[in-house]
């Protein structure tokens, strides 16, 4: 089972960041036991500056629209939105 999440990972005066994130679980039974597996992978970070600007970049540094963004991933905008006033 794989979801994406939003968290904030730095708040300063000037610079707030948002983690996107893809976390992934699974789940296995044996004769020997249950086991569970976790991967949590960063997709995507937001960058919101001083001026109210906002912007997104891949992993590899590449801008990602951050509309696209936040229709993938709910609590995004809700953390946007919390964080600065468009």
């Amino acid at each position: 089972m794989s979801t994406l999440r939003a968290r904030k990972i730095f708040n300063d005066s000037k610079h707030q960041l948002i983690v996107v994130e893809s976390a992934d679980k699974w789940q296995r039974k044996s004769n020997f036991g249950c086991y569970s597996y976790v991967r949590i992978e960063p997709l995507a970070i937001v960058v919101l500056g001083p001026d109210a600007k906002i912007q997104a970049f891949d992993m590899s540094g590449k801008q990602v629209a951050i509309d696209l963004l936040e229709k993938s991933v709910s609590k995004l905008s809700e953390l946007i939105s919390s964080s600065i006033k468009r």
